[in-house]
């Protein structure tokens, strides 16, 4: 008798289960559908304001996807407000902070200033392009040999902004590295 109460709780189980899967599915087509809507609406928004084509750059640069270049280019919003790389990787917090006394300066980690999207974007990134540029794997493998991955990765995230910087100020295609 226990045995049958057993198999019909599982039978019972398992068909809620079923439904709730059921419902899962047809919840995930429909967020998949309104991310499409969006997407297609974005991309309107940018080709009416003359940013897709720099989107379609800076998708070159590895570790670079649709959405953080769309992000990169509407939080920087006009890369020659940059006079070099130093000052957009100051914007961005990729710059070492230091600490100044007299005849002594201490050198910290990177400042506490930043912009929190991009910096935590540019390192997410930097993992991606680290596995797929030779030039940023080859580099990556050194710092790894001196310091720890985390501190290797923000000398990663630095290279890739100026990669970005760049590709931006030169409204060029990246190439990727080759090396030998």
């Amino acid at each position: 008798m226990k045995f049958i109460c057993y198999l019909r709780t599982l039978e019972f189980s398992y068909e809620m289960g079923k439904e709730q899967l059921e419902n899962y599915i047809d919840e995930l087509l429909l967020l998949r559908s309104r991310k499409l809507k969006i997407l297609q609406s974005l991309k309107k928004h940018l080709q009416k304001h003359n940013l897709y084509n720099k989107i379609k750059l800076l998708i070159t640069v590895p570790g670079i996807s649709y959405i953080t270049a769309t992000t990169l280019l509407t939080e920087i919003a006009d890369i020659h407000r940059f006079n070099s790389t130093d000052s957009f990787a100051s914007y961005i917090g990729l710059v070492p902070s230091t600490k100044s006394s007299g005849e002594k300066d201490k050198v910290l980690g990177i400042t506490v200033q930043f912009n929190r999207y991009l910096r935590q974007l540019l390192v997410e990134a930097s993992w991606v392009a680290v596995r797929n540029d030779p030039a940023l794997t080859l580099s990556f493998t050194n710092y790894s040999k001196r310091m720890c991955n985390q501190k290797a990765i923000i000398k990663i995230a630095r290279k890739l902004l100026n990669r970005i910087y760049y590709v931006l100020k030169n409204e060029k295609e990246y190439v990727r590295s080759v090396v030998a």
